[in-house]
């Protein structure tokens, strides 16, 4: 049901997709089972509350007559990389956002941008082990890359990861981490958040060459 609901031509599937509700969520959330091992059943999660993608122009407009001046905005990696491991980015991903950032700078609100928000492209998970694997660190510096470059003169402040000590509750969520047949559960769990911490440095570094206004940090 999922595949069904969510793969089309501009956003690919993520380990955030996966998660199922019931008796099941907290056991793959935490990493100790695999969703594959999850009964389809488990899955029927969206019902009526999928809306529009384009309802963020009301939302909009509401944020601006409270008067709010400032528009916390996650991007969704699986929308700009559908897979993660492209060569190019997806040009209707990025102008998804575009119009989204567009639609907040002409009403005077600053967007604040998480780059990762629990959200890793499933095929890197599949594929890759997600951030038990070193490669993950370049996979998401051209992720940054492009999308640093595509909105270097719209966007200010950017969050690298959105809690990244979640990773410890929540290592699937964290990270993309299945520990269910993992002997030493503590060391990898570290070794993601070092290839973390060195990918959100890189961001930053790299950032800053595109454009050295930018603010950029990772949220815990």
């Amino acid at each position: 049901m999922i595949r069904n609901i969510m793969s089309n031509n501009d956003k690919g599937l993520g380990t955030i997709d996966v998660l199922p509700i019931g008796d099941y969520r907290a056991s793959v959330m935490n990493g100790e089972l695999d969703y594959k091992q999850v009964p389809l059943g488990a899955y029927d999660l969206f019902g009526e509350t999928l809306q529009s993608k384009n309802d963020y122009i009301e939302d909009i407009k509401l944020l601006q007559s409270m008067g709010f001046n400032a528009y916390s905005l996650s991007l969704s990696w699986t929308r700009i990389f559908p897979n993660g491991d492209e060569t190019m980015p997806n040009e209707e991903g990025l102008k998804f956002y575009e119009n989204i950032i567009d639609e907040v700078l002409k009403r005077e609100i600053e967007p604040i941008v998480t780059l990762s928000h629990f959200d890793i492209p499933l095929n890197l998970y599949e594929n890759y082990g997600a951030w038990s694997n070193r490669k993950m660190i370049t996979f998401y510096e051209k992720y940054c890359k492009a999308v640093f470059s595509r909105f270097k003169n719209k966007v200010r402040y950017w969050i690298t990861f959105n809690e990244m000590n979640i990773l410890h509750h929540l290592p699937f969520v964290g990270a993309g981490l299945c520990l269910e047949n993992v002997e030493n559960r503590e060391q990898l769990i570290w070794q993601a958040a070092h290839y973390q911490l060195v990918a959100s440095a890189k961001a930053v570094r790299l950032g800053k060459t595109i454009n050295p206004d930018f603010q950029i940090g990772s949220m815990f």
